[in-house]
């Protein structure tokens, strides 16, 4: 795991913290990285001065640049106080919550299906990465997994 720290000083602007994501991507892109499996590279942006009352700035940042982390193969979440992101199981459980603003970057794993399913460019992502694991001959798999990903397939028109 890498851990970096920026800092957005006294007036964080929408565009400081959006670039602060942007070239977060780049940073985790240029990473040598330590051992051959990519599933267990993660990258943690740390904000330390970025206020409660300008975490939305965060929040939307990461809205504007999942596009390109997906399009990467990889999974970009925000996590601060004021985070009101669901788990997928437990939507009473608010999963993002961090006493401190933080950014974590990693690869798309099976259980994002949660996550990329709300967009067709996001799920064709999920589907390139993880269709064979929801295949008639795969091993048994959760079924709200599959309840998902076969709902995805309907959405966007790979199932009738």
């Amino acid at each position: 795991m890498e851990i970096r720290i920026r800092l957005v000083g006294h007036s964080p602007t929408p565009d400081l913290v959006e670039e602060i994501v942007r070239s977060s991507l780049h940073e985790y892109l240029l990473t040598s990285w330590q051992g051959r499996n990519p599933m267990l590279r993660a990258m943690v942006v740390v904000l330390p001065d970025l206020h409660s009352e300008d975490t939305e700035l965060l929040d939307k940042a990461q809205e504007r640049v999942k596009d390109d982390y997906v399009a990467q193969g990889l999974m970009v979440g925000q996590f601060h106080e004021n985070c009101d992101v669901r788990a997928a199981r437990n939507p009473r459980f608010a999963v993002s919550k961090a006493p401190v603003p933080v950014l974590a970057i990693r690869s798309i794993a099976l259980h994002d299906i949660f996550f990329l399913s709300e967009r067709a460019q996001w799920f064709e992502k999920y589907r390139e990465k993880f269709g064979k694991f929801f295949g008639p001959q795969t091993a048994p798999m959760d079924a709200i997994l599959v309840e998902r990903y076969r709902q995805s397939e309907r959405d966007y028109g790979y199932r009738d």
